[in-house]
């Protein structure tokens, strides 16, 4: 069986969207919703404090309702890295007073209960001026980024690439990219968002996996050659990704499961959200409501 037989036996993840936005707790897109300037924005990573057992609590709660992987926002947009970039920036876990590689923590935490870790890493960058002003150096610090990522922290489950539905006709090196995952992870399934508004996109011959956000599998999937892949739909409980105080817009434990029951007739992997606050913990609202939809589920895992 292969890689990507593999992965869609799996049927459910957990994503977990978790950077310094958690702390402001207005989402992941606050620092461009708002436009918040870098030097405001970076006042944030003297604040992002995470507790010790914050990846044994997200492996928990992944367990609990049934993911058999987890999908972590290692670097979002805003540019924050949750593990040690070696160097290649200051603006990492690593100068923030947690002072911990949180990627290493939540690996171990995964290969101790037998789940597998996936990286969400994006392609696009709010805080590095390198990205709209000198590409080729800001592409050459991005490599660099995953090549650490590939050979740091043992076997990754996947690639979940994010921020190509900015700019259709931009280079975004993905040859180059993509190429460095499937020498150093062969095994590791490699998927790129196209975003909401363009779900079933694939862009590139090495995409493994194609994503659907908050979007129906069913939908029309682009035509780029006859390799089989993986589909997933990604969705949220309420209508953030990351942590967001006012946002009580949560669905029912019975709509996801019914997001669920269409993946499951359509052979989709359902891939579902979480945004832990500001120290890594997550709500209890949020628990609860994923421990509900997990027992609806139970019989078709």
């Amino acid at each position: 069986m292969g890689k990507i037989e593999e992965f869609e036996k799996m049927k459910l993840g957990m994503f977990v969207h978790f950077g310094l936005y958690s702390i402001v707790g207005k989402g992941e897109w606050y620092m461009h919703n708002e436009k918040v300037s870098n030097i405001e924005y970076e006042k944030l990573v003297k604040k992002f404090k995470v507790k010790r057992n914050w990846a044994k609590e997200i492996v928990k709660v992944a367990k609990n309702f049934g993911a058999k992987y987890i999908v972590l926002t290692t670097r979002h947009h805003d540019g924050f890295s949750l593990y040690d970039t070696k160097g290649l920036t200051k603006y990492d876990v690593m100068n923030s007073p947690t002072k911990r590689d949180l990627v290493k923590e939540f690996v171990s935490e995964c290969n101790k209960n037998k789940i597998k870790p996936f990286f969400y890493h994006t392609i696009i960058d709010w805080h590095d001026e390198r990205f709209n002003h000198n590409p080729e150096a800001y592409f050459d610090f991005l490599r660099k980024s995953i090549e650490l990522l590939c050979n740091n922290y043992g076997e990754v489950g996947g690639f979940w690439f994010d921020g190509t539905w900015s700019d259709d006709n931009f280079d975004w090196h993905l040859d180059e990219i993509f190429k460095l995952v499937k020498e150093l992870q062969p095994q590791a399934i490699i998927s790129n968002n196209g975003g909401w508004e363009h779900p079933g996109q694939i862009i590139h011959p090495d995409i493994d996996c194609i994503i659907y956000e908050r979007a129906s599998s069913e939908k029309t999937t682009q035509k780029l050659d006859r390799k089989h892949r993986a589909k997933e739909v990604c969705q949220t409980l309420n209508n953030h990704w990351g942590f967001t105080k006012s946002d009580n817009n949560y669905k029912t434990a019975e709509q996801l499961k019914r997001f669920f029951d269409e993946c499951q007739e359509n052979g989709t992997n359902f891939l579902l959200n979480v945004g832990p606050m500001r120290n890594g913990k997550i709500r209890g609202f949020d628990k609860k409501l994923l421990k509900h939809f997990g027992k609806f589920i139970k019989s078709n895992l």
